[in-house]
């Protein structure tokens, strides 16, 4: 490698080229060096790349290579080597979490469909454990209020409560005096009832962090700071699928089998990068907290979660934390994310004005409470509010582990247990976890759901989802990010009255609404409800018409399979 450098260097980049020049004898040669364009550090920069390098020197290769030491990605470096598997490198551009997984609420919920649920659990119990071994995290088991303003919220709640009871999990239905007695905080003359659920907790999430970075460095895994991924590589010689070969980064080319993209809001650039690219789509949003200052009420309280009021207050080291999933969210660095990016992310006291009101009419107390400055702790996001788990399809032995929609703490243990399982023993050798990733799988995508603007757009309806009510029977589809694919006669559908859903990104009919008119505003899906939908009488006249007389159905949006032949071969 042949390298002239204009800049006069310091020593400390000096080190990085020579390592960079001895690293060149890789097989496959990195394509664009990442040198070519390189900056020159800054001076914190330079302490904490000179800090790494002091005491834990790159290795040019490992079995498994992590981008980024945050929660997810530590916990799955602690995993593998409770797995046996040592030969593992984490690798953070910064410190150890310092990226979102240093802010945030700290909670642990155990109201989940049935795959969060389990993962949320795994983490649940290794927290405890953590706790128990001497790692002051401060877990605490509170349990939590889950409550309803409404008839529909409570029987939204019932029914995932029936759902869960048979797992074992401790939920029960509270009426409002019930519930008034498990917090003596509460204001509920407003509340139809709420689920308690006895096994939630709080924990400190860069406490957390820490904890697993330290058990997984005792392990064996060795975690380099000041180190940034600049590139990912393949090498598809041998394979029908290009598989992970190395890994370039700012301080010389690691050699690798396995490569985790754990990169936080970091993900989808990472992906980017990749060497063929490889689609992450996640995208980041804003995320409010606000602290109160030391209070003697805040002291073991339940986690009370107001769905109607897209609110949640907890209670942790003697302070009450407020936070919430606003319907109309604020998309972060949709050119990018800049390095200060700490610095360049204000505090909105005026978009998290409702949310903080919401919370003073629910406990009352926090009228009078004094607090600390608003926190802007961004976190990322994917288009559908589910998490992204899974080996890529563009690249063999590459996963990727973000999307985490703030449930990066909760979710951590189960999901690093579960990639652990899936990387040491593979797919058919670790079913159950197979089975734990599938609802996440990042191959539910296609390349367009990884646009930038489609994501950005689609993150100020999807933050907001997550206390939303989801009715059934598709009446609950997003408004924004729409029309990603339409079929030819799309237009001519839409002025006959039909109401769309998206699947795959592809707009589709679900039903048309005879009482439309040509020229009128298009048909919208009506309120969502439990009991009989508006358009089920139309449904049953579509179903009729197709069965007595003739109907004309569009399957552009369904899967076609071309199936071919050598010669004249049957």
């Amino acid at each position: 490698m042949s390298l002239k450098i204009v800049s006069q260097c310091n020593s400390s980049l000096q080190r990085r080229l020579l390592h960079m020049q001895r690293s060149a004898a890789c097989a496959v040669p990195c394509q664009p060096c990442p040198l070519l364009n390189h900056k020159l550090p800054n001076k914190q920069d330079m302490t904490r790349q000179c800090h790494a390098q002091a005491y834990t020197p790159l290795p040019s290769q490992a079995q498994v290579v992590i981008c980024g030491a945050g929660i997810i990605g530590n916990s799955i470096a602690y995993h593998l080597t409770r797995e046996g598997w040592k030969d593992v490198l984490v690798l953070e551009k910064r410190d150890i979490g310092s990226g979102t997984s240093h802010e945030g609420s700290g909670m642990l919920g155990l109201f989940k469909t049935s795959a969060q649920r389990q993962l949320v659990t795994h983490s649940i119990d290794l927290l405890k454990q953590l706790q128990q071994d001497g790692h002051d995290i401060e877990f605490v088991q509170v349990g939590s209020l889950n409550l309803a303003r409404t008839r529909d919220r409570a029987l939204s709640l019932k029914r995932r409560l029936a759902a869960i009871k048979p797992s074992g999990i401790h939920v029960e239905w509270l009426d409002r005096h019930e519930v008034l007695r498990r917090h003596p905080h509460l204001e509920g003359g407003d509340l139809e009832g709420g689920v308690w659920c006895g096994g939630d907790a709080t924990v400190n999430p860069i406490s957390v962090c820490r904890a697993l970075a330290a058990c997984a460095r005792q392990q064996g895994a060795t975690i380099v700071e000041g180190v940034t991924v600049d590139s990912v590589h393949s090498d598809a010689s041998a394979h029908v699928t290009p598989r992970v070969s190395h890994v370039c980064t700012s301080h010389g080319i690691v050699k690798c089998e396995y490569f985790v993209n754990a990169a936080g809001m970091w993900a989808r650039e990472v992906g980017e990068k990749s060497h063929p690219k490889v689609r992450v789509p996640a995208f980041p949003a804003e995320h409010f907290y606000l602290q109160t200052t030391q209070m003697p009420e805040a002291v073991d309280l339940p986690i009370v979660r107001d769905y109607d009021a897209h609110t949640f207050v907890l209670s942790r080291g003697g302070r009450f934390i407020i936070g919430g999933f606003e319907p109309q969210a604020k998309p972060a660095f949709g050119r990018g994310i800049p390095d200060d990016w700490k610095q360049q992310l204000m505090p909105d006291e005026e978009h998290f004005q409702p949310i903080k009101e919401n919370a003073q009419h629910r406990i009352p107390l926090l009228k009078s409470a004094e607090f600390l400055p608003l926190i802007n702790a961004p976190d990322t996001f994917t288009p559908d509010g589910l998490w992204i788990i899974g080996e890529t399809p563009e690249v063999d032995n590459y996963m990727v582990c973000c999307g985490m929609n703030g449930n990066s703490v909760q979710a951590g243990g189960g999901i690093g247990r579960a990639v652990a399982e899936w990387l040491v023993h593979g797919s058919g050798g670790a079913p159950a976890a197979a089975d734990l990733m599938a609802p996440f799988d990042v191959k539910r995508f296609i390349d367009l759901h990884n646009n930038r603007r489609y994501l950005e757009e689609r993150t100020r309806e999807v933050v907001g989802r997550h206390y939303a009510i989801v009715y059934p029977g598709g009446q609950s589809e997003f408004s924004r990010a729409r029309k990603l694919r339409c079929s030819p006669i799309y237009s001519e559908q839409e002025a006959y009255g039909a109401v769309f859903g998206a699947r795959m990104g592809f707009e589709r009919p679900l039903y048309f609404d005879t009482s439309h008119k040509r020229g009128d505003q298009p048909a919208k899906m009506p309120p969502g409800s439990y009991r009989k939908p508006a358009f089920l009488d139309l449904i049953r006249e579509e179903y009729q018409a197709c069965r007595e007389c003739v109907g004309l159905i569009d399957l552009s949006s369904f899967t076609k399979i071309d199936i071919t032949s050598v010669g004249d071969s049957p």
